[in-house]
């Protein structure tokens, strides 16, 4: 005995079963303006403000008002000042800044949540950074210079702006972070304070055709918090370069000998908060490595 196959009916896509329609068009003005005001030969002063932007883009929801997010903005405005000193022998240049963000792309629960839903991208709110960066570059001799960098910065959130996997932490009972996620005035992640790179260059005399310069430089970065919340950082670090480069004098051969982090800084390169799991996932520096690149212009 065979059971008979039966026909399966046609299905009727309604309204009530397709998707939300997830069409959006973004739209945006980047202009930048620059005003200097020339000392003399050795001095200036410069203003400039411009405008920068994060386009907006689209989530796979099912509640219509989470497919899209809007485009984040910033302006940024800048004084500074370029110089040179000792016959050109000294560089110092300096600059103060202040950058205002709006509407800033974080993410937010699903408002209509499945087991397999995701948190959506969002506008969760504004953001404000004032800092300063030094730069310095003295030529000590024919053959020997020195390097300097020095930058602060204090990125914020303002009032308001919450971040929603807070409500996922076991620990944000109120005391050790807000249960409801509220971060304005704490830190923007992923940025150090302070950061500050120091290098010595030495060229040596020429033989024959052949030119080789050295480099030595140390790079430092602050503590930075791995999330909006600000319980958690990755402590500070300093990363120490070399490199040996020979050339000829027509710059057709070149050979580049690199040594990266010698001194063998262990610290953590990034972090990241998984927040299905409430966890971190964190990533080590790589230790000492060495290599060399060997390159012809034809």
């Amino acid at each position: 005995l065979t059971d008979p196959i039966l026909p399966i009916p046609p299905t009727t896509l309604t309204d009530n079963v397709l998707a939300p329609k997830d069409e959006q068009s973004f739209r945006y003005f980047t202009p930048r303006f620059i005003a200097d005001y020339v000392i003399d030969d050795e001095h200036m002063l410069y203003l400039s403000v411009a405008k920068g932007l994060k386009t907006g883009g689209f989530n796979n929801a099912e509640d219509s008002a989470q497919l899209t997010y809007d485009v984040s903005e910033n302006i940024t405005y800048e004084l500074g000042s370029k110089n040179t000193f000792l016959d050109g022998r000294l560089v110092l240049n300096g600059a103060l800044y202040y950058i205002d963000w709006t509407n800033l792309q974080g993410s937010e629960p699903p408002t209509h949540a499945s087991l397999s839903s995701s948190d959506m991208m969002a506008n969760i709110g504004d953001a404000s950074s004032a800092g300063a960066e030094l730069s310095l570059l003295y030529n000590a001799t024919s053959y020997l210079s020195l390097d300097l960098g020095l930058s602060y910065s204090n990125p914020e959130y303002d009032d308001g702006v919450k971040f929603s996997p807070a409500s996922n932490r076991v620990d944000c009972d109120g005391s050790v972070c807000p249960a409801d996620g509220e971060v304005g005035g704490n830190k923007l992640p992923r940025s150090s304070q302070e950061q500050a790179s120091l290098g010595i260059n030495l060229m040596l005399p020429p033989i024959g055709q052949w030119m080789t310069t050295a480099r030595l430089d140390a790079n430092y970065q602050s503590e930075q918090y791995v999330t909006p919340l600000n319980v958690t950082t990755i402590p500070e670090r300093t990363i120490t370069n070399a490199s040996v480069n020979i050339s000829d004098a027509d710059e057709r051969w070149n050979l580049n000998i690199w040594g990266k982090n010698i001194l063998d800084e262990d610290a953590a390169a990034y972090a990241f908060y998984i927040t299905i799991f409430n966890q971190y996932l964190v990533s080590k520096l790589p230790g000492p490595s060495y290599g060399a690149t060997l390159k012809y212009r034809f």
